[in-house]
Parts: structure tokens; C-alpha cells; sequence
């Protein structure tokens, strides 16, 4: 099902005019025709992204991993080792793009919050899983930049407050800081992670990176995401309004 829905995801991209192809660097920072709105680019390249989130996140999320029971066949391993690094890959992209994003109140709540949150969460579960592979310490710093946007975030509105994305950016780079000193040397143990090039990788040609990684139980994760509670999200409805 993964599968189907990725290729006739991957068909509706292909269908797209070159100007709104969501990998066309024009879309950040070239120019535009005059009748087509930054919002619109940016809800297709999100919408894009998302959906490949939303597609193989099943795989990819550790409180999933119950669904799935112990003894995993290879087969498995490698479809969660695929969808892990598709769904960075998007993460990354959405990531990238917050630097387009002028925030103000009339900024859609899509856009300033939903994604570039989600694309942190996927970004931090990525790190955790493989805190070793050479694009660790990019990731961090990816991490760092959607701080970044959540702090211009909370300058434009202080109700908006969400130390949520500092903590995890922080937890992020002490997993990474710690891998370093402890096993120097895991990160040729894992092979190397997957060309930075394949933004939007086609999930039927991708080849997934090693699966000795670090193993991520559902039961930690509770105490990880205290910090974020429903009180941080007062006043916001997640949808695509």
C-alpha cells in the first residue's frame, strides 16, 4: 500500500509545471509570475513533503513499532530503513524552506507551525536512530534552524511559545556529542547514509542504510515529549486552512 500511494504520489509531482516542481530551486528563490502567490508554492511543495511523511511514517515512528511485534524479517527491516530515510529526506526539505516564511499574523497557521513541527519530530527520530551516520551533525543543525524559525515564531506572537523544538534540538545534539566520544568509530559500522542529492528519492530505487542502529522503544518516549502538552498548542487547530 506504501508503495502505491508513494508512486501515485510521485505521478501527481511529475504532473506539476516545472515552476511548482517542490525539488525546483525556483520555487524558494527564483521569480515567479505575477498571478501565482508564495503561499501557493509553498502549500504544494509542504503538501508534497507532508504527504511523504504522512505515507511512510507507519514505518518510521518508534510508538509504531508495537504494530509490527519482535523478530523482524529482513524484509521489514529494510522497508522501515527505506521509509526512515524518505521521510528525512522531506523533513530536511521543509526544513530548508522555513527561510521563505515571513511571519506575521497573517502568516497560515499550515505553514508557520504545522510542517516545519512535524519535519522537527521526524528530524529528531532520525538523529536517535542513527546518531552516527555522517549527516548527524547536519541534521542537529537543521534542528537548529527550526529553533530558529520557532523563536522568530514566538517574537511575532509570545502566546506562541514552544520550547518543545529547542529541547529536542538539544537532546539531538547531546545523542550525536555522546556517539562521538563513546564510539568513534560506529559510523563505519553503519555504512554511509544515502546521497544528500536524492531530496526526493524514488521509494522503489532508494537503498537503505544499514539497519545497526540504535534500537528506539515506544516506552521512552513518554517522558522525552513531556515538555510538549496540550497547553502549548492552546489557540492552534491542526489543519489545512
Amino acid at each position: 500500500m506504501i508503495q502505491q500511494l508513494n508512486a501515485e504520489l510521485q505521478e501527481w509531482r511529475d504532473s506539476l509545471p516545472s515552476l511548482l516542481q517542490p525539488d525546483a530551486p525556483t520555487t524558494r528563490h527564483g521569480k515567479r509570475p505575477p498571478n501565482i502567490n508564495m503561499y501557493h508554492v509553498m502549500y504544494l511543495r509542504y503538501a508534497y513533503f507532508g504527504s511523504i511523511m504522512a505515507i511512510h511514517s507507519i514505518f518510521t515512528h518508534p510508538w509504531n513499532s508495537a504494530l509490527f511485534g519482535f523478530g523482524q524479517t529482513t524484509a521489514l527491516r529494510n522497508c522501515i530503513s527505506i521509509s526512515s530515510h524518505v521521510v528525512v529526506n522531506a523533513a530536511r526539505s521543509i526544513i530548508l524552506d522555513t527561510d521563505t516564511i515571513h511571519v506575521d499574523v497573517s502568516t497560515p497557521i499550515w505553514l508557520a507551525f504545522y510542517f516545519p513541527l512535524v519535519s522537527a519530530i521526524n528530524i529528531l527520530i532520525y538523529v536517535l536512530k542513527y546518531p552516527a551516520l555522517p549527516t548527524a551533525s547536519s541534521d542537529v543543525a537543521l534542528l537548529d534552524i527550526a529553533t530558529g524559525h520557532f523563536s522568530r515564531l514566538e517574537l511575532a506572537s509570545p502566546d506562541v511559545a514552544l520550547p518543545f523544538v529547542r529541547e529536542i534540538t538539544r537532546l539531538a545534539r547531546a545523542t550525536v556529542e555522546r556517539v562521538k566520544k563513546t564510539a568513534p568509530s560506529l559510523g563505519s559500522v553503519l555504512g554511509p547514509d544515502l546521497p544528500e542529492s536524492s531530496i526526493t528519492p524514488n521509494f522503489q530505487n532508494t537503498t537503505p542504510p544499514r539497519e545497526d542502529a540504535i534500537e528506539l522503544y515506544s516506552d521512552n518516549w513518554g517522558t522525552m515529549f513531556s515538555s510538549f502538552n496540550d497547553d502549548s498548542l492552546d489557540g492552534f487547530t491542526f489543519d489545512y486552512q
